[in-house]
């Protein structure tokens, strides 16, 4: 791959687009989602409980969702993290990503 032929879309691609703040509230997830389509970012990278949402938000694009498990600390058992990726898929996550 040349980097200096790369095209903005092209480059926007190889980045996930991120958002695991605690706070997060339906209009965040609405702005990451549409800012993932409009720039063409890889996948979003979210909490468990939005996955169905921006599943939903992102279908018909190229867009992945992400989901962060036992994040931020990764202090919950291996059973819990088990279930919490079972749900993240059942939800329509492509991706897991796991806190250690």
């Amino acid at each position: 791959m040349n980097v200096d032929t790369l095209t903005k879309l092209q480059l926007a691609g190889m980045f996930d687009h991120t958002f695991l703040k605690v706070f997060a509230q339906k209009k965040e997830f609405d702005k990451l989602c549409n800012e993932a389509k409009e720039y063409g970012f890889a996948m979003v990278a979210i909490n468990s409980s939005p996955v169905k949402y921006c599943k939903e938000l992102l279908k018909d694009t190229n867009v992945h969702v992400g989901v962060a498990i036992s994040f931020p600390l990764g202090q919950t058992t291996v059973k819990t993290k088990v279930y919490e990726t079972n749900e993240a898929i059942t939800e329509g996550a492509d991706e897991i990503d796991y806190v250690p």
